[in-house]
C-alpha cells in the first residue's frame, strides 16, 4: 500500500474513533509533541530548573506529573545536550509515557511488577516515584531491548531485578510470582500509532492496518499473564501508544471475560495539565463491549502529549 494510501486509511479510522473532535486531532497530528522530562532527584528540581533556563531552555511544568517539564524552546542546543542530561540528572520522556506510572501509583517497599519493561524509562520512573526503594521485577525477551535496558538500569541506578524472557510465559518459569505483585504495569507493544504525524511520511514505511488485530494477541498474552502475577487487591494498569480500539478497548474486553476477579478502576486525571482525554469507547463495529469500559481514558494527541490509552485494574 502506497504511503497516501495508508495517511487516509489512518484519517478514515481517527473519524471513526473520534467522529465529533476527528478535526482537531488531525490538525494536533501534523507536527510532534514537545519534547518533555522528568527531574530525577527532586532535591534538586528548582536548581536544576535554574541552570537549564540559563542555558537558554524554555520551559513550562506540567501539574500533576512529578517533576516533569515540556519544552517550548531549544534555544542554544537540544536538551540532550545539556548540562543536566550529560549529569543524568534529568530523563527525556513523553508526558504520555509518563502518565502511565502515575496512574500505577508505585509505592515504597512494594513489590512491583513492569512487565514490558524495555527501553527503561517506566522503570526509571517507578524508582524515581519510590525513592528506589521498591522491589522492581523488569522483564523482557529482546536482546538488543535488554541491552538498552541495562543502560539505563546502570547509568541511572535504578534499583531493579533484570529478567530476560517472554512476558507471556513468565508464570511458566517463575511460578512463585502467580499473586504475588503489589502493582503489575504492562505498557505493552503496539502500532505505536500516536508517534504517526502526517506531515512525516517516513513515520507511515511500517503501518498497515491489519496489523493492530495481529499484535492484539500478542497483548492479550502481556495482560493475562501480567493479571496472573497481581495479588489480591493489587493494581494493574495496561497501557498502549496507539489509537486502535483492537489493541486497547478490545482487549480489555477480552480480559474482562476471561477474569470474572478482574475490575476496573475509575482514572483521575483532571490535575493533569495542558492534558485532553476522553472515555474509553464501549461500542465498535456494532459490538457493545463491557459498559466499565468507559472508566478507561484516551488520550487526546495536542501540543504537549502523544495519542495514549491507560486502563487500571484490581483483582477482586
Amino acid at each position: 500500500m502506497k504511503i497516501d494510501e495508508k495517511k487516509t486509511e489512518l484519517i478514515s479510522k481517527i473519524k471513526t474513533i473520534y467522529p465529533s473532535i476527528y478535526e482537531e486531532i488531525l490538525n494536533n497530528i501534523r507536527t510532534p509533541v514537545l519534547k518533555s522530562f522528568r527531574v530525577i532527584d527532586g532535591n534538586k528540581e528548582e536548581e536544576i530548573y535554574k541552570q537549564l533556563l540559563k542555558e537558554g531552555f524554555d520551559l513550562i511544568k506540567i501539574n500533576g506529573i512529578h517533576k516533569a517539564y515540556s519544552i517550548l524552546n531549544e534555544k542554544n542546543y537540544p536538551i540532550s545536550k545539556s548540562k543536566a542530561y550529560i549529569n543524568k540528572e534529568i530523563y527525556i520522556q513523553e508526558l504520555s509515557s509518563m502518565l502511565a506510572v502515575e496512574i500505577l501509583e508505585p509505592k515504597p517497599f512494594e513489590n512491583i511488577l513492569d512487565l514490558c519493561a524495555a527501553p527503561g524509562s517506566k522503570t526509571s520512573q517507578i524508582a524515581n516515584l519510590t525513592n528506589n526503594l521498591a522491589n522492581i521485577f523488569a522483564v523482557e525477551s529482546n536482546p538488543n531491548r535488554i541491552k538498552r535496558l541495562k543502560n539505563v538500569i546502570e547509568e541511572y541506578k535504578v534499583g531493579a531485578n533484570l529478567i530476560k524472557t517472554d512476558g507471556r510465559p513468565f508464570l511458566k518459569y517463575y511460578p512463585k510470582f502467580s499473586d504475588f505483585f503489589d502493582r503489575v504495569l504492562v505498557d505493552a507493544p503496539c502500532t505505536n500509532e500516536g508517534s504517526l504525524y502526517l506531515n512525516n511520511t517516513n513515520l507511515f514505511k511500517y503501518w498497515s492496518k491489519n496489523e493492530p488485530k495481529r499484535i492484539s494477541k500478542l497483548q492479550k498474552g502481556l495482560l493475562n499473564s501480567g493479571f496472573k502475577a497481581l495479588k489480591k487487591n493489587g493494581i494493574l494498569v495496561y497501557s498502549t501508544c496507539t489509537m486502535s480500539v483492537e489493541e486497547n478497548e478490545l482487549v480489555i474486553d477480552w480480559l474482562l471475560k476471561k477474569h470474572k476477579d478482574a475490575h476496573l478502576l475509575n482514572i483521575d486525571l483532571q490535575y493533569v495539565s495542558n492534558l485532553e482525554y476522553v472515555d474509553g469507547v464501549c461500542e465498535y463495529n456494532q459490538k457493545n463491549l463491557n459498559s466499565n469500559i468507559h472508566k478507561t481514558k484516551r488520550i487526546i494527541p495536542n501540543r504537549y502529549f502523544s495519542a495514549f490509552f491507560i486502563a487500571k485494574f484490581t483483582k477482586i
